[in-house]
């Protein structure tokens, strides 16, 4: 029910017409490519680090204000280098825009299900939502 909230803003700010691919604004927000470009993953990505050890500080200044227990500073240090180094390293393998999602014609090898499947294997059981859904048929329960 919260994401009806996203929903009817959108149409308040759009007047209630539908804004195609090809506006100037969503253009200029990555279009159809769905991404910010190079320069701009990279900027938005030091913005994300700065917020991401800014947040790791000011939750160390917390706890010494209201006299909590707290971490060594290296340790702040090394929490920091961490979420710098993960939020980095996804700009750094998506900033290419050749990413795309994982769907089931992308294979180039038969996916585990289908080959236990094929082989007559013992049924195949899912335990959760397929990543991708299988290209064939399949001989499988669900738990």
């Amino acid at each position: 029910g919260g994401l009806l909230v996203w929903r009817n803003v959108a149409w308040y700010l759009t007047s209630g017409q539908t804004i195609g691919p090809l506006d100037d604004t969503f253009q200029t927000l990555g279009g159809i490519g769905g991404t910010l470009g190079v320069t701009g993953s990279w900027v938005l990505g030091i913005l994300a680090v700065l917020v991401a050890c800014l947040a790791i500080w000011q939750a160390r200044r917390a706890r010494i204000a209201h006299e909590f227990p707290v971490k060594p500073v290296w340790a702040e240090f090394v929490l920091m280098a961490i979420s710098t180094a993960l939020i980095l390293g996804f700009v750094a393998t998506t900033d290419t825009g050749n990413v795309v999602p994982v769907s089931s014609t992308m294979r180039k090898v038969d996916a585990l299900w289908n080959i236990c499947s094929r082989a007559g294997a013992a049924r195949v059981a899912l335990t959760k939502k397929w990543e991708s859904p299988p290209k064939r048929r399949l001989r499988a329960g669900r738990i």
